[in-house]
C-alpha cells in the first residue's frame, strides 16, 4: 500500500485550500498552522523535509533549488495565473489525483499550469 502524502501548504496560498486536499484523503497543513508568518524558504523546506512533506507553492525559489539540492523537498509549483479561490481550487482539485500519482511514481517537482491554448 502507498504512503499516504502529506503536502505543505506555503504562505502565499490561502489556508483553506486544504480541504482540496484532504478531500483526496491526503494530509495537508498550511505552514501559519505551524510556524511564524515570516518563516524563510530555508526554514520552511527543512520542515518539510523533517515531514516528508511536499511543498505547495507558487514561488519560483522552491523550484530552482529542488533542481540544485538532492535533499531538498519534492514541490508542487503552482503556475497557475492569479485567480480567484473558487478558480484556484478547482484547477487544484481537478489535477490532484494525477499529481498524487506522480508524486507517489517518485516525482520531485510538479508545475501546475494551465494548458497551452
Amino acid at each position: 500500500m502507498s504512503k499516504v502524502l502529506h503536502f505543505l501548504i506555503d504562505a502565499q496560498l490561502p489556508p483553506s485550500l486544504k480541504r482540496i486536499f484532504k478531500k483526496h484523503n491526503v494530509r495537508a497543513t498550511h505552514v501559519f498552522e505551524v510556524m511564524h508568518h515570516f518563516a524563510s524558504d530555508k526554514f520552511i523546506a527543512r520542515y518539510a523535509n523533517e515531514l516528508g512533506a511536499i511543498i505547495v507553492s507558487k514561488d519560483a525559489d522552491f523550484a530552482q533549488q529542488i533542481q540544485h539540492n538532492a535533499t531538498h523537498p519534492k514541490v508542487l509549483w503552482i503556475r497557475l495565473p492569479n485567480s480567484k479561490f473558487a478558480q484556484l481550487s478547482a484547477a487544484i482539485d481537478l489535477a490532484l489525483p494525477g499529481l498524487i500519482a506522480q508524486f507517489q511514481a517518485g516525482a520531485r517537482l510538479i508545475e501546475l499550469k494551465e494548458p497551452p491554448q
